[in-house]
Protein backbone atom coordinates (compact mmCIF):
# COMPACT_ATOMS: atom_id res chain seq x y z
CA UNK A 1 0.00 0.00 0.00
CA UNK A 2 2.96 2.61 0.57
CA UNK A 3 4.19 2.14 -2.37
CA UNK A 4 1.10 2.43 -4.04
CA UNK A 5 0.74 5.59 -2.27
CA UNK A 6 4.70 6.59 -3.12
CA UNK A 7 3.58 5.85 -7.19
CA UNK A 8 0.68 8.19 -7.14
CA UNK A 9 1.90 10.69 -5.02
CA UNK A 10 5.13 10.95 -7.81
CA UNK A 11 2.98 11.42 -10.44
CA UNK A 12 1.45 14.52 -8.62
CA UNK A 13 4.87 15.66 -8.10
CA UNK A 14 5.98 15.14 -11.44
CA UNK A 15 3.16 16.85 -12.89
CA UNK A 16 4.04 20.20 -10.59
CA UNK A 17 7.46 19.92 -10.57
CA UNK A 18 7.72 20.19 -14.54
CA UNK A 19 6.01 23.36 -14.74
CA UNK A 20 9.26 24.98 -12.29
CA UNK A 21 11.61 23.38 -14.66
CA UNK A 22 10.35 25.40 -17.50
CA UNK A 23 11.93 28.04 -15.38
CA UNK A 24 15.69 27.69 -16.35
CA UNK A 25 16.74 30.88 -16.80
CA UNK A 26 15.05 32.48 -13.26
CA UNK A 27 14.32 31.19 -9.90
CA UNK A 28 13.50 28.76 -8.59
CA UNK A 29 10.54 27.06 -6.96
CA UNK A 30 12.41 26.05 -3.84
CA UNK A 31 8.81 24.65 -2.33
CA UNK A 32 7.76 22.52 -5.50
CA UNK A 33 11.09 20.73 -5.16
CA UNK A 34 10.41 20.14 -1.32
CA UNK A 35 11.75 23.09 0.86
CA UNK A 36 9.87 25.61 1.97
CA UNK A 37 12.20 28.51 2.55
CA UNK A 38 13.61 30.62 4.52
CA UNK A 39 13.76 28.41 7.50
CA UNK A 40 13.96 31.18 10.07
CA UNK A 41 11.41 33.89 9.07
CA UNK A 42 12.99 37.48 7.25
CA UNK A 43 14.00 40.24 9.77
CA UNK A 44 15.44 37.74 12.72
CA UNK A 45 18.84 36.17 13.35
CA UNK A 46 19.63 32.95 14.00
CA UNK A 47 23.57 31.85 13.56
CA UNK A 48 23.89 27.97 13.86
CA UNK A 49 27.84 26.43 14.42
CA UNK A 50 28.46 23.61 11.86
CA UNK A 51 31.60 21.39 12.15
CA UNK A 52 32.80 19.80 8.73
CA UNK A 53 35.35 17.46 7.63
CA UNK A 54 37.67 19.47 5.01
CA UNK A 55 39.76 17.36 2.52
CA UNK A 56 43.00 19.12 0.33
CA UNK A 57 40.29 19.50 -2.34
CA UNK A 58 37.65 21.34 -0.65
CA UNK A 59 37.97 25.29 -0.61
CA UNK A 60 37.96 27.19 2.47
CA UNK A 61 34.03 26.99 3.40
CA UNK A 62 33.79 31.04 2.91
CA UNK A 63 34.09 30.23 -0.83
CA UNK A 64 32.01 27.27 -0.75
CA UNK A 65 28.62 27.93 -3.04
CA UNK A 66 26.31 26.01 -0.94
CA UNK A 67 27.23 27.75 2.14
CA UNK A 68 26.95 31.32 0.50
CA UNK A 69 24.02 30.10 -1.12
CA UNK A 70 22.07 28.68 1.91
CA UNK A 71 22.58 31.52 3.97
CA UNK A 72 21.00 33.92 1.95
CA UNK A 73 17.79 31.49 0.79
CA UNK A 74 17.38 29.63 4.59
CA UNK A 75 18.00 32.60 6.07
CA UNK A 76 20.80 31.48 8.24
CA UNK A 77 23.56 32.91 9.80
CA UNK A 78 26.63 29.61 9.59
CA UNK A 79 29.45 29.41 11.55
CA UNK A 80 31.23 26.73 9.85
CA UNK A 81 34.27 25.02 11.63
CA UNK A 82 36.52 22.84 8.89
CA UNK A 83 38.77 20.45 10.40
CA UNK A 84 41.88 18.96 8.45
CA UNK A 85 41.01 15.34 7.60
CA UNK A 86 43.89 13.82 9.52
CA UNK A 87 42.64 15.87 12.74
CA UNK A 88 39.24 14.79 12.43
CA UNK A 89 38.71 12.15 15.50
CA UNK A 90 41.10 14.07 17.83
CA UNK A 91 39.18 17.04 16.95
CA UNK A 92 35.74 15.37 17.85
CA UNK A 93 37.13 13.19 21.02
CA UNK A 94 38.14 16.81 22.27
CA UNK A 95 34.66 18.38 21.54
CA UNK A 96 32.83 15.95 23.34
CA UNK A 97 35.17 15.92 26.21
CA UNK A 98 35.33 19.54 26.97
CA UNK A 99 31.28 19.29 26.37
CA UNK A 100 31.77 22.15 23.12
CA UNK A 101 30.17 20.43 20.72
CA UNK A 102 28.59 22.45 17.77
CA UNK A 103 24.96 22.48 16.68
CA UNK A 104 25.68 20.28 14.09
CA UNK A 105 28.56 17.37 13.06
CA UNK A 106 28.04 17.70 9.30
CA UNK A 107 29.81 14.74 7.55
CA UNK A 108 31.75 13.50 10.48
CA UNK A 109 30.49 9.67 10.88
CA UNK A 110 30.15 8.36 14.57
CA UNK A 111 31.22 4.63 15.26
CA UNK A 112 28.36 3.15 16.61
CA UNK A 113 30.29 2.80 20.14
CA UNK A 114 30.27 6.50 20.11
CA UNK A 115 26.24 7.13 19.29
CA UNK A 116 25.50 5.03 22.42
CA UNK A 117 28.36 6.53 24.20
CA UNK A 118 28.19 10.54 23.45
CA UNK A 119 24.16 9.80 22.79
CA UNK A 120 22.35 6.68 25.33
CA UNK A 121 25.18 7.44 27.86
CA UNK A 122 26.43 10.89 28.18
CA UNK A 123 23.35 12.11 26.60
CA UNK A 124 25.11 15.41 24.35
CA UNK A 125 23.38 14.13 21.12
CA UNK A 126 20.03 15.19 20.17
CA UNK A 127 17.32 12.52 19.84
CA UNK A 128 16.43 13.32 16.88
CA UNK A 129 13.75 10.41 16.49
CA UNK A 130 11.36 12.84 18.73
CA UNK A 131 11.87 15.86 16.03
CA UNK A 132 11.04 13.48 12.68
CA UNK A 133 7.37 14.36 12.16
CA UNK A 134 5.40 14.99 8.85
CA UNK A 135 5.51 18.81 10.00
CA UNK A 136 8.98 19.49 10.81
CA UNK A 137 10.68 17.24 8.77
CA UNK A 138 8.67 16.11 6.08
CA UNK A 139 11.38 14.70 3.74
CA UNK A 140 12.66 12.55 6.18
CA UNK A 141 9.38 11.51 7.67
CA UNK A 142 8.26 10.78 4.23
CA UNK A 143 11.54 8.40 3.55
CA UNK A 144 10.89 7.02 6.86
CA UNK A 145 7.21 5.55 5.70
CA UNK A 146 9.09 3.83 2.70
CA UNK A 147 12.30 2.89 4.88
CA UNK A 148 13.39 1.27 7.97
CA UNK A 149 15.77 3.23 10.14
CA UNK A 150 16.67 0.33 12.37
CA UNK A 151 20.49 0.71 11.68
CA UNK A 152 20.21 3.86 13.15
CA UNK A 153 18.43 3.44 16.44
CA UNK A 154 20.87 3.25 19.75
CA UNK A 155 19.51 0.25 22.21
CA UNK A 156 17.63 2.64 24.19
CA UNK A 157 15.25 3.10 21.10
CA UNK A 158 16.64 6.60 20.41
CA UNK A 159 18.17 7.89 17.19
CA UNK A 160 20.77 9.92 17.34
CA UNK A 161 21.76 9.74 13.66
CA UNK A 162 20.68 11.03 11.02
CA UNK A 163 20.44 7.83 7.65
CA UNK A 164 22.63 7.60 4.68
CA UNK A 165 19.72 6.79 2.10
CA UNK A 166 22.12 4.43 -0.93
CA UNK A 167 21.47 2.82 -3.98
CA UNK A 168 23.49 0.06 -3.44
CA UNK A 169 23.20 -0.78 -7.70
CA UNK A 170 26.65 -1.52 -8.63
CA UNK A 171 29.01 -1.09 -5.27
CA UNK A 172 30.64 -3.96 -3.74
CA UNK A 173 31.41 -3.38 0.69
CA UNK A 174 34.66 -2.38 -0.52
CA UNK A 175 34.25 0.51 -2.56
CA UNK A 176 35.61 0.89 -6.19
CA UNK A 177 37.41 -1.94 -7.93
CA UNK A 178 41.28 -1.83 -8.90
CA UNK A 179 41.52 -0.54 -12.75
CA UNK A 180 44.56 -1.08 -14.94
CA UNK A 181 45.38 0.76 -18.02
CA UNK A 182 44.36 -1.84 -20.37
CA UNK A 183 46.35 -0.46 -23.46
CA UNK A 184 49.50 -0.70 -21.32
CA UNK A 185 48.54 -4.06 -20.10
CA UNK A 186 47.92 -5.05 -24.32
CA UNK A 187 51.11 -3.84 -25.34
CA UNK A 188 52.95 -5.78 -22.92
CA UNK A 189 51.13 -8.94 -23.59
CA UNK A 190 49.08 -9.38 -20.58
CA UNK A 191 46.08 -11.14 -19.54
CA UNK A 192 43.85 -8.99 -16.82
CA UNK A 193 44.79 -10.42 -13.60
CA UNK A 194 42.99 -12.97 -11.31
CA UNK A 195 45.26 -13.21 -8.58
CA UNK A 196 47.51 -11.18 -6.18
CA UNK A 197 50.44 -12.68 -7.69
CA UNK A 198 49.01 -12.13 -11.38
CA UNK A 199 48.51 -8.53 -10.34
CA UNK A 200 52.47 -8.11 -8.95
CA UNK A 201 53.75 -9.25 -12.01
CA UNK A 202 51.76 -7.08 -13.91
CA UNK A 203 52.73 -4.36 -12.15
CA UNK A 204 56.45 -5.24 -12.52
CA UNK A 205 55.98 -5.41 -16.21
CA UNK A 206 55.05 -1.77 -16.36
CA UNK A 207 58.05 -0.63 -13.84
CA UNK A 208 60.40 -2.75 -16.34
CA UNK A 209 58.51 -0.93 -19.50
CA UNK A 210 58.65 2.36 -17.79
CA UNK A 211 60.81 3.03 -14.85
CA UNK A 212 59.17 6.51 -14.01
CA UNK A 213 55.91 5.40 -13.98
CA UNK A 214 53.93 4.25 -10.62
CA UNK A 215 52.31 1.11 -11.18
CA UNK A 216 49.81 1.07 -8.58
CA UNK A 217 48.54 4.78 -7.61
CA UNK A 218 47.31 5.67 -4.51
CA UNK A 219 47.76 6.12 -1.10
CA UNK A 220 46.84 6.00 2.40
CA UNK A 221 45.77 9.12 2.59
CA UNK A 222 44.35 9.65 -0.78
CA UNK A 223 42.82 6.68 -2.77
CA UNK A 224 43.41 3.90 -0.78
CA UNK A 225 40.96 1.25 -1.42
CA UNK A 226 43.89 -0.85 -2.46
CA UNK A 227 44.43 -1.90 0.72
CA UNK A 228 41.26 -3.31 1.26
CA UNK A 229 41.00 -4.93 -1.94
CA UNK A 230 44.48 -7.29 -1.41
CA UNK A 231 43.17 -8.07 2.58
CA UNK A 232 40.06 -9.07 0.66
CA UNK A 233 42.17 -11.22 -1.82
CA UNK A 234 43.53 -13.16 1.08
CA UNK A 235 40.24 -14.03 2.69
CA UNK A 236 39.88 -10.88 5.00
CA UNK A 237 36.45 -9.72 4.26
CA UNK A 238 37.96 -5.87 5.39
CA UNK A 239 35.51 -3.02 4.51
CA UNK A 240 36.19 0.00 2.77
CA UNK A 241 37.57 2.70 4.58
CA UNK A 242 38.87 -0.05 7.53
CA UNK A 243 42.46 0.53 5.82
CA UNK A 244 44.19 -0.82 8.36
CA UNK A 245 41.50 -3.87 8.98
CA UNK A 246 40.14 -3.00 12.95
CA UNK A 247 36.88 -3.84 12.14
CA UNK A 248 36.13 -7.36 13.06
CA UNK A 249 35.08 -9.12 10.00
CA UNK A 250 34.33 -12.95 8.80
CA UNK A 251 37.27 -14.44 7.37
CA UNK A 252 36.83 -16.63 4.10
CA UNK A 253 33.02 -16.21 5.32
CA UNK A 254 33.52 -18.74 8.52
CA UNK A 255 34.85 -17.19 11.37
CA UNK A 256 34.80 -13.83 12.77
CA UNK A 257 38.10 -12.16 13.47
CA UNK A 258 40.07 -8.47 13.56
CA UNK A 259 41.79 -8.98 10.23
CA UNK A 260 44.93 -6.75 11.56
CA UNK A 261 45.56 -9.42 14.16
CA UNK A 262 45.55 -12.56 11.90
CA UNK A 263 48.31 -14.34 10.34
CA UNK A 264 46.64 -13.02 6.66
CA UNK A 265 47.10 -9.85 7.55
CA UNK A 266 51.15 -10.91 7.40
CA UNK A 267 50.52 -12.14 3.86
CA UNK A 268 48.95 -8.74 3.00
CA UNK A 269 51.83 -6.48 4.61
CA UNK A 270 54.13 -8.73 2.61
CA UNK A 271 52.55 -8.47 -0.48
CA UNK A 272 52.66 -4.35 0.26
CA UNK A 273 55.87 -4.03 1.41
CA UNK A 274 57.33 -6.12 -1.46
CA UNK A 275 55.43 -3.21 -4.40
CA UNK A 276 56.85 -0.23 -1.68
CA UNK A 277 60.38 -2.06 -1.88
CA UNK A 278 60.22 -2.69 -5.45
CA UNK A 279 58.53 0.75 -6.32
CA UNK A 280 55.86 -0.68 -7.54
CA UNK A 281 53.50 2.05 -5.63
CA UNK A 282 54.65 5.76 -4.65
CA UNK A 283 57.47 6.34 -1.83
CA UNK A 284 55.14 8.67 -0.86
CA UNK A 285 52.30 6.10 0.06
CA UNK A 286 51.88 6.81 3.67
CA UNK A 287 52.27 10.85 3.51
CA UNK A 288 50.82 11.52 -0.17
CA UNK A 289 47.43 13.47 0.06
CA UNK A 290 44.30 12.99 -1.93
CA UNK A 291 45.38 16.25 -4.29
CA UNK A 292 48.78 14.83 -5.11
CA UNK A 293 47.30 11.46 -5.91
CA UNK A 294 44.79 12.82 -8.06
CA UNK A 295 47.39 14.84 -10.29
CA UNK A 296 49.49 11.86 -10.73
CA UNK A 297 46.85 10.03 -12.06
CA UNK A 298 45.34 13.04 -14.39
CA UNK A 299 49.57 12.82 -15.57
CA UNK A 300 49.34 9.54 -16.58
CA UNK A 301 51.78 8.38 -14.16
CA UNK A 302 49.81 5.35 -12.84
CA UNK A 303 49.30 1.67 -14.95
CA UNK A 304 46.80 0.69 -12.50
CA UNK A 305 44.55 2.61 -9.61
CA UNK A 306 41.45 1.36 -7.38
CA UNK A 307 39.66 4.84 -8.46
CA UNK A 308 37.31 5.32 -11.76
CA UNK A 309 39.94 7.31 -13.78
CA UNK A 310 37.00 9.83 -15.34
CA UNK A 311 37.28 11.35 -11.80
CA UNK A 312 40.88 12.96 -12.93
CA UNK A 313 40.35 12.73 -16.07
CA UNK A 314 37.54 13.36 -18.08
CA UNK A 315 38.90 12.94 -21.11
CA UNK A 316 36.68 9.92 -22.85
CA UNK A 317 39.83 8.70 -25.41
CA UNK A 318 41.89 8.80 -21.98
CA UNK A 319 38.71 7.50 -19.92
CA UNK A 320 38.35 4.04 -22.15
CA UNK A 321 41.70 2.52 -21.76
CA UNK A 322 40.53 1.79 -17.96
CA UNK A 323 39.56 -1.67 -17.24
CA UNK A 324 38.27 -3.30 -13.67
CA UNK A 325 39.95 -6.10 -12.53
CA UNK A 326 37.73 -8.80 -11.40
CA UNK A 327 37.58 -9.78 -7.71
CA UNK A 328 41.22 -10.92 -6.70
CA UNK A 329 42.28 -14.54 -5.34
CA UNK A 330 45.74 -15.55 -3.95
CA UNK A 331 47.98 -18.53 -3.83
CA UNK A 332 46.92 -18.63 -0.58
CA UNK A 333 43.38 -18.46 -0.77
CA UNK A 334 40.56 -19.34 -2.80
CA UNK A 335 37.98 -18.28 -1.24
CA UNK A 336 36.30 -14.99 -2.55
CA UNK A 337 35.76 -12.75 0.10
CA UNK A 338 34.69 -9.17 -0.84
CA UNK A 339 32.12 -8.17 1.02
CA UNK A 340 28.83 -6.92 -0.24
CA UNK A 341 27.56 -3.30 0.20
CA UNK A 342 26.66 -1.77 3.37
CA UNK A 343 22.74 -1.73 4.14
CA UNK A 344 20.83 0.73 1.92
CA UNK A 345 19.76 2.61 4.86
CA UNK A 346 22.46 3.17 7.59
CA UNK A 347 24.05 5.61 9.78
CA UNK A 348 25.06 8.90 7.91
CA UNK A 349 27.25 11.37 8.86
CA UNK A 350 25.43 14.63 10.63
CA UNK A 351 24.33 14.67 15.02
CA UNK A 352 22.93 17.05 16.61
CA UNK A 353 24.35 18.75 19.71
CA UNK A 354 21.79 17.94 22.81
CA UNK A 355 22.71 21.37 23.94
CA UNK A 356 21.32 23.46 20.79
CA UNK A 357 19.51 26.27 21.19
CA UNK A 358 17.50 25.45 18.04
CA UNK A 359 17.01 22.12 17.78
CA UNK A 360 14.16 22.51 15.38
CA UNK A 361 15.67 24.74 13.51
CA UNK A 362 18.47 21.80 13.19
CA UNK A 363 16.23 19.38 12.34
CA UNK A 364 14.66 21.58 8.85
CA UNK A 365 18.44 22.32 7.85
CA UNK A 366 18.95 18.52 8.20
CA UNK A 367 15.78 17.51 6.60
CA UNK A 368 16.87 19.60 3.78
CA UNK A 369 19.20 17.43 2.21
CA UNK A 370 16.61 14.54 2.03
CA UNK A 371 14.20 16.76 -0.43
CA UNK A 372 14.34 16.71 -4.07
CA UNK A 373 16.07 19.83 -4.12
CA UNK A 374 18.79 19.32 -1.21
CA UNK A 375 19.50 16.28 -3.31
CA UNK A 376 20.54 18.74 -5.77
CA UNK A 377 21.94 21.32 -4.11
CA UNK A 378 23.75 19.28 -1.70
CA UNK A 379 25.72 18.01 -3.96
CA UNK A 380 25.43 18.83 -7.69
CA UNK A 381 24.41 22.61 -6.79
CA UNK A 382 22.97 25.05 -8.72
CA UNK A 383 21.32 24.45 -12.32
CA UNK A 384 23.19 26.51 -15.06
CA UNK A 385 21.65 30.00 -15.80
CA UNK A 386 19.58 30.10 -12.54
CA UNK A 387 19.84 33.24 -10.40
CA UNK A 388 21.20 30.55 -7.86
CA UNK A 389 24.82 30.46 -9.22
CA UNK A 390 24.87 33.45 -7.47
CA UNK A 391 27.71 34.30 -9.92
CA UNK A 392 29.95 31.82 -7.70
CA UNK A 393 29.84 28.84 -10.15
CA UNK A 394 29.16 27.77 -13.39
CA UNK A 395 26.49 25.25 -12.66
CA UNK A 396 25.36 21.97 -14.22
CA UNK A 397 23.76 21.50 -17.10
CA UNK A 398 21.70 18.85 -19.02
CA UNK A 399 23.09 18.22 -23.11
CA UNK A 400 20.90 17.20 -25.74
CA UNK A 401 22.00 13.56 -24.99
CA UNK A 402 20.49 14.17 -21.17
CA UNK A 403 23.77 13.80 -19.68
CA UNK A 404 25.06 15.88 -17.07
CA UNK A 405 27.74 18.55 -17.66
CA UNK A 406 29.44 21.11 -15.95
CA UNK A 407 30.37 24.25 -16.93
CA UNK A 408 33.38 24.94 -14.67
CA UNK A 409 34.77 21.48 -16.14
CA UNK A 410 34.18 22.64 -19.65
CA UNK A 411 36.22 25.56 -19.08
CA UNK A 412 38.91 23.97 -17.46
CA UNK A 413 38.60 24.96 -13.42
CA UNK A 414 38.01 21.21 -12.71
CA UNK A 415 39.09 17.96 -13.96
CA UNK A 416 35.72 16.43 -13.33
CA UNK A 417 32.19 17.10 -11.77
CA UNK A 418 33.23 14.99 -8.60
CA UNK A 419 36.45 17.97 -8.13
CA UNK A 420 33.32 20.44 -9.12
CA UNK A 421 31.47 19.41 -6.09
CA UNK A 422 33.42 18.58 -3.46
CA UNK A 423 35.97 22.04 -4.20
CA UNK A 424 33.41 24.56 -4.21
CA UNK A 425 29.89 23.17 -3.88
CA UNK A 426 29.04 21.09 -1.16
CA UNK A 427 29.48 21.52 2.43
CA UNK A 428 31.64 18.95 2.58
CA UNK A 429 33.36 15.73 0.22
CA UNK A 430 30.87 13.88 2.62
CA UNK A 431 28.08 15.70 2.54
CA UNK A 432 25.63 13.42 0.92
CA UNK A 433 22.49 12.21 3.08
CA UNK A 434 20.77 11.01 -0.40
CA UNK A 435 21.83 9.02 -3.05
CA UNK A 436 18.73 8.04 -4.34
CA UNK A 437 16.62 9.77 -7.07
CA UNK A 438 13.60 10.39 -5.16
CA UNK A 439 10.65 7.82 -3.44
CA UNK A 440 8.80 6.38 -5.48
CA UNK A 441 11.49 5.98 -8.18
CA UNK A 442 13.38 2.95 -9.16
CA UNK A 443 16.55 3.31 -7.64
CA UNK A 444 17.77 0.02 -9.79
CA UNK A 445 17.24 2.11 -12.78
CA UNK A 446 17.20 5.66 -11.95
CA UNK A 447 19.61 7.34 -10.62
CA UNK A 448 20.09 10.65 -9.21
CA UNK A 449 20.87 11.80 -12.90
CA UNK A 450 17.23 11.21 -13.84
CA UNK A 451 16.49 13.80 -11.26
CA UNK A 452 18.75 16.84 -12.75
CA UNK A 453 16.80 15.87 -15.84
CA UNK A 454 13.70 16.22 -14.31
CA UNK A 455 14.77 19.71 -12.41
CA UNK A 456 16.03 20.86 -16.10
CA UNK A 457 12.47 20.23 -17.70
CA UNK A 458 13.83 16.49 -19.24
CA UNK A 459 12.10 13.26 -19.38
CA UNK A 460 14.00 11.28 -16.84
CA UNK A 461 16.00 8.42 -18.15
CA UNK A 462 17.03 5.04 -17.04
CA UNK A 463 20.57 4.60 -16.26
CA UNK A 464 22.86 4.62 -19.21
CA UNK A 465 25.37 1.78 -19.43
CA UNK A 466 26.86 3.19 -22.49
CA UNK A 467 30.91 2.35 -22.87
CA UNK A 468 31.21 6.07 -24.70
CA UNK A 469 29.51 8.27 -21.67
CA UNK A 470 32.77 9.00 -19.96
CA UNK A 471 31.56 8.85 -16.20
CA UNK A 472 30.00 5.61 -16.94
CA UNK A 473 32.15 3.84 -18.61
CA UNK A 474 34.37 2.53 -15.69
CA UNK A 475 31.30 1.12 -13.52
CA UNK A 476 30.10 -1.29 -16.57
CA UNK A 477 33.03 -3.11 -18.06
CA UNK A 478 34.21 -5.65 -16.10
CA UNK A 479 32.92 -4.06 -12.74
CA UNK A 480 29.09 -5.55 -12.59
CA UNK A 481 27.29 -8.12 -10.80
CA UNK A 482 28.08 -10.89 -13.55
CA UNK A 483 31.95 -11.01 -12.89
CA UNK A 484 31.85 -9.13 -9.07
CA UNK A 485 32.72 -12.36 -7.21
CA UNK A 486 31.00 -11.09 -3.63
CA UNK A 487 31.80 -13.52 -0.90
CA UNK A 488 28.98 -16.09 0.29
CA UNK A 489 28.33 -15.11 3.81
CA UNK A 490 27.76 -11.61 4.61
CA UNK A 491 28.55 -10.28 8.11
CA UNK A 492 28.51 -6.68 8.84
CA UNK A 493 29.53 -5.86 11.97
CA UNK A 494 29.71 -2.43 11.51
CA UNK A 495 26.21 -1.83 12.58
CA UNK A 496 26.43 -3.85 15.93
CA UNK A 497 25.33 -1.69 19.37
CA UNK A 498 26.81 -2.72 22.41
CA UNK A 499 25.11 -1.60 26.00
CA UNK A 500 26.35 1.38 27.70
CA UNK A 501 28.90 0.29 29.61
CA UNK A 502 30.03 -1.96 26.84
CA UNK A 503 30.39 0.77 24.63
CA UNK A 504 32.81 2.76 25.97
CA UNK A 505 34.76 -0.12 26.77
CA UNK A 506 34.97 -1.28 22.90
CA UNK A 507 35.32 2.57 21.61
CA UNK A 508 38.17 2.51 24.30
CA UNK A 509 40.07 -0.55 22.49
CA UNK A 510 39.21 0.37 19.44
CA UNK A 511 41.54 3.63 19.41
CA UNK A 512 44.62 2.12 21.13
CA UNK A 513 44.38 -0.64 18.62
CA UNK A 514 43.64 1.62 15.53
CA UNK A 515 46.48 3.97 17.20
CA UNK A 516 48.95 0.98 16.93
CA UNK A 517 48.20 -0.99 14.22
CA UNK A 518 48.33 2.20 11.81
CA UNK A 519 51.81 3.05 12.96
CA UNK A 520 53.07 -0.42 12.98
CA UNK A 521 51.54 -1.57 9.49
CA UNK A 522 53.32 1.54 8.06
CA UNK A 523 56.22 0.37 9.57
CA UNK A 524 56.18 -3.26 8.16
CA UNK A 525 55.59 -2.09 4.55
CA UNK A 526 57.81 0.56 4.36
CA UNK A 527 60.62 -1.77 5.95
CA UNK A 528 61.00 0.31 9.56
CA UNK A 529 60.37 -2.51 10.98
CA UNK A 530 60.71 -6.35 10.24
CA UNK A 531 58.20 -8.92 9.11
CA UNK A 532 60.15 -11.24 11.02
CA UNK A 533 58.71 -9.26 14.18
CA UNK A 534 55.29 -10.38 12.75
CA UNK A 535 54.69 -12.63 15.73
CA UNK A 536 55.72 -10.10 18.64
CA UNK A 537 53.35 -7.61 16.71
CA UNK A 538 50.36 -10.31 17.51
CA UNK A 539 51.60 -10.65 21.09
CA UNK A 540 51.52 -6.33 21.15
CA UNK A 541 48.52 -6.61 20.04
CA UNK A 542 47.20 -9.02 22.67
CA UNK A 543 48.85 -7.18 25.40
CA UNK A 544 46.68 -4.03 24.12
CA UNK A 545 43.00 -5.94 24.66
CA UNK A 546 42.61 -7.39 20.64
CA UNK A 547 41.14 -10.65 22.30
CA UNK A 548 38.86 -8.95 24.62
CA UNK A 549 37.81 -6.28 21.90
CA UNK A 550 36.68 -9.63 19.25
CA UNK A 551 35.35 -10.75 22.43
CA UNK A 552 32.73 -8.55 23.02
CA UNK A 553 31.77 -8.51 19.33
CA UNK A 554 31.15 -12.26 18.99
CA UNK A 555 29.39 -12.06 22.66
CA UNK A 556 26.75 -9.17 20.90
CA UNK A 557 26.55 -10.98 17.21
CA UNK A 558 26.71 -14.91 18.74
CA UNK A 559 29.29 -15.17 15.73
Amino acid sequence: MRKALSVALLLVLLCSMSAVAEEAAGTVDYAAWGANLPFVPEGETVTLKIAVPQSADNYDWDQVWFWKWASEAMNIHFEVEQIPDASVDQRVNLMFASGEVPDILFGIGLSTANLVKYGQYEQQLLPINAYITEELTPNLYAWSQEESFENCICPDGNQYVFPYIDRLVFNSGNGHPIYVNKEWMDELGYEMPTTVEELTELLRAFKADDPDCIPMGGSAMGISYVMTHLQNAYGLQTISGDNYGIQPSLRRSQDLVVPCATPEYKEYLTTMHTWYAEGLISPDFFTMDRVTDMAQAAEGKYGAWAYPYDQANPDLEAVQKWYAVPSLLSTTNDVYSVPRSSASVRPGNAVISADTEYPELCMKFMDFFYSPLGTIYGWYGPMAGTADTLDMVGGWYADENGDIQYVDVDNGKFSSGYQYSIGCVAPCSTARMNNRCELGWDSSVYSTTALLQHFAGLEPQPEKRDPNIASQFPHYTLYTYDTLHLAEDQFNTQYVYFDEETAIQVQDLQTVIRNYVTTETAKFITGARSLDEFDAYLEELEAIGVDEYLQYYKDVTGR
